[in-house]
């Protein structure tokens, strides 16, 4: 079987995204194209193909989503996760996220669970604030292992555990 041809394709009529704009097929299909989601703002789009020693970029004024309004976090679309491009940045976003998981475990019904929960989401919190990625990422893979039967119920809690520990895992920027 020959390889794919790398692309940009327009996806099929009926697609479930809002617009059927040119998506571009690493040779997978277009439903693994790259995509960007984000809240409004203006980014800096950069390529860089190293076999042919060429850079683009391009910087456009983009996004259209909003802050969650019980946790002030914001929501990516779909299994989408947030990545941070600075170390304060990443120091923000990971700290906003950990804080997001403790209000949803203080939102849930009390429980034996939810006690458990929240201590670890104390611990994961206290953790972040001390920059203390290490202990934070331990409590929060807790919270995920106990909150996983949970996860199609409490699709905010779990959403943001998976943000949280994306975000912990994420290498630290040099800047």
């Amino acid at each position: 079987m020959a390889p794919a041809l790398c692309g940009f394709v327009t996806p099929p009529a009926g697609n479930v995204y809002p617009e059927t704009l040119p998506a571009l097929d690493i040779g997978e299909g277009w439903e693994t194209a790259p995509g960007f989601h984000g809240p409004p703002g203006q980014y800096t789009a950069a390529v860089t193909i190293p076999s042919k020693n060429v850079s683009i970029s391009k910087s456009f004024a983009a996004g259209n989503s909003s802050t969650n309004a019980f946790t002030d976090t914001y929501d990516p679309p779909g299994s989408c996760t947030v990545v941070a491009d600075t170390r304060q940045q990443l120091d923000d976003l990971t700290l906003q996220h950990v804080r997001a998981v403790a209000i949803w475990v203080g939102r849930m019904e009390a429980s034996p669970l939810r006690t458990q929960l929240t201590q670890l989401a104390d611990r994961a919190y206290a953790a972040a604030s001390a920059n203390d990625r290490a202990t934070a990422l331990n409590a929060m893979t807790q919270i995920k292992d106990l909150a996983d039967p949970l996860k199609d119920q409490d699709y905010d809690l779990y959403g943001d555990v998976r943000i949280a520990l994306a975000l912990l895992t994420q290498p630290v920027p040099a800047t």
